[in-house]
């Protein structure tokens, strides 16, 4: 089974490439500066496929910048999701 910030990463990559990038990945790592295909449209992309792989939903009130900065932010984010 995997985890989910494997699941994440595989998301990630598939999205947008970028598969050695995301696998050493600081969690720190601005993910918006590394990944140029994350812009605004990216995002939009991003969530739907969150929403579908991981059976949650997004409010507009997650929808902040803040948490699409880095893997640990978006991990946070998609784990707090899970659990409510």
């Amino acid at each position: 089974m995997k985890t989910l910030e494997t699941k994440l990463i595989q998301l990630l990559s598939d999205l947008y490439g970028k598969r050695e990038f995301l696998e050493n990945v600081d969690y720190s790592a601005n993910l918006i500066e590394e990944i140029p295909e994350l812009d605004s449209m990216g995002i939009v992309s991003l969530i739907t496929a969150l929403e579908e792989a991981f059976d949650i939903e997004f409010d507009d009130e997650d929808i902040v910048i803040e948490h699409f900065e880095n893997l640990g932010t978006l991990l946070a984010l998609v784990n707090n999701k899970k659990a409510h």
